[in-house]
Parts: structure tokens; sequence; C-alpha cells
């Protein structure tokens, strides 16, 4: 008869303890609830967002191919009609490469000074 009592003791401790973690388990479930909801408004946030950048830089590609589009069309009649222009300047740079290599190949030899 001595250890009934203390088995209902502990038995009334454990039911207790139990009680204390179901409600602790309860709130950790309410916080991750909440922390769950938070993170996706942030992340619709961050989609809005991003929509937003490439909408945006969707827009600017799109301007740029458009104004270099004209500019490569108005290319070839410029060059028609500034041929002389073209192939001296064409030739001056083939010249000036031609120098930067001679010297860039003499400087990169051994013992030269």
């Amino acid at each position: 008869m001595a250890d009934k009592p203390i088995t209902e003791g502990v038995s009334k401790a454990s039911a207790r303890n139990q009680e204390v973690i179901k409600k602790q388990v309860a709130e950790l479930r309410r916080e991750i609830f909440k922390i769950n909801r938070n993170l996706f408004g942030r992340a619709e946030e961050a989609i809005d967002a991003a929509h937003g950048w490439y909408d945006k830089a969707a827009d600017q590609a799109s301007r740029a191919a458009r104004q270099v589009s004209g500019q490569a069309k108005s290319l070839p009649a410029t060059v028609q009609s500034n041929s002389g222009t073209i192939t001296t300047a064409m030739v001056l740079g083939g010249i000036l490469g031609l120098i930067v290599g001679i010297v860039i190949a003499r400087s990169a030899q051994p013992g030269h000074r």
C-alpha cells in the first residue's frame, strides 16, 4: 500500500509534465505558423520586385536593340559616302597595330634593353 501513493504522485507529475509539453508544442506551432506567414509575405514582395526589375531590363534592352538596329542600317550609307576616310582609317589602324606588335615582340626578347 505504501507504493500506491508514490506511483500516483509520479503519474500526476507525469501528466502535468505532458500538459506543459503539449502547451509548449502548441506555442511553438503558433510561432512557426507566424514565421512561415511572414516569410511568405516577404517572398511575394521579392517576387514582385524581381518582376519589376525584369520588366525594366527587358524594356531597356528592347530600346537599345532598336537603337543599334537603326545605327547599323545607316552604317553602309556612311561607309559608302566616306569610303576614302574609312580606307585611310583602316590603313592607319593596321600600321599602328603592326608597330605596337613589333615593339612588344622586341621588348619580350631576352637580353634586349
